[in-house]
């Protein structure tokens, strides 16, 4: 038989080296972490403004003379888009067009075409629309301004000889827009919900030529968004009309940034004619073709 073994256990004494250790361990992660904060906030990684920075505000501090020349530099670059100035040449300029070019001192494109042979009407949207009416549009007058959409869209659509020229349809469009500093979710990329409102502006437009009474309301918009889209940047959109029945047509579109080929997004969208549109012209007497192509 074994014989029984004693131990005898001695409580610990509390010393210097268990709490040192401790208090070390909470000096450095304090510091780390104190280190840290101010190495990010001072040199911030670049996904990190996307989520804290604030909006742009510049813009909305200066001067009535400062804004219309920064109105005009930004029309100014609408006309140096290469594209802009390859579709011109091609292109019939419009009553609305003009005036908006004029009224920034923007010389005429060396060659024009008379309206017969134009494959392209340019319109400026909006530009005839009384003031007060602008009050309570969201892109033509909410959203409008220095570090917003600065000035109109300058569009391009097809003439019914451009569409037996080059194919497609009458009323497929070719948009460009600048798109400012305060139009973003995330800092420095334009928000989402902006660029479906733009597709379905400018989708809206080509569908008009293909309804009955060239009125339409969105009925289904699908936007796929395939890369970032940074602001402060030019635009182009491209719309078309893929098939169209009766009162309801549907269309296409491309979104990319001027001057180059990568797309940004894309979307499909589904239009339909109300039963009532064909009143606006026989009681009305609205026209709007006129209104569209002036």
């Amino acid at each position: 038989m074994s014989a029984t073994r004693y131990y005898s256990v001695q409580p610990s004494q509390p010393g210097l080296r268990g709490s040192g250790r401790g208090l070390f361990w909470l000096a450095l992660t304090t510091a780390s972490a104190g280190v840290g904060y101010w190495a990010g906030a001072k040199y911030p990684p670049p996904a990190i403004p996307f989520v804290f920075s604030p909006y742009s505000t510049e813009v909305r501090h200066l001067s009535q003379e400062a804004r219309n020349e920064h109105t005009r530099e930004i029309e100014k670059g609408l006309h140096e888009i290469p594209l802009v100035q390859e579709l011109a040449q091609v292109s019939y300029e419009t009553k609305s067009a003009r005036g908006v070019r004029e009224s920034f001192a923007i010389a005429k494109p060396a060659e024009t075409v008379p309206e017969e042979e134009a494959e392209y009407l340019i319109v400026r949207p909006f530009v005839h629309s009384p003031p007060e009416r602008l009050t309570r549009q969201f892109t033509a007058g909410s959203l409008r301004g220095p570090g917003m959409f600065a000035t109109t869209p300058l569009v391009f659509s097809k003439t019914k000889f451009g569409a037996q020229k080059r194919g497609g349809r009458e009323g497929d469009t070719i948009a460009f827009v600048h798109v400012g500093k305060n139009m973003c979710g995330f800092e420095g990329v334009v928000h989402g919900g902006l660029i479906a409102t733009m597709f379905d502006e400018v989708l809206a437009r080509a569908s008009f030529y293909a309804l009955p009474s060239m009125v339409g309301v969105t009925a289904k918009l699908e936007v796929n968004y395939r890369r970032p889209t940074y602001a402060d940047r030019y635009f182009v959109i491209e719309s078309h009309v893929t098939d169209n029945s009766g009162r309801k047509v549907f269309t296409t579109g491309e979104f990319r940034e001027a001057n180059k080929d990568a797309v940004l997004a894309t979307a499909d969208a589904v239009f339909v004619e109300p039963k009532f549109a064909k009143y606006l012209t026989w009681v009305g007497g609205l026209n709007i073709r006129k209104l569209m192509e002036e």
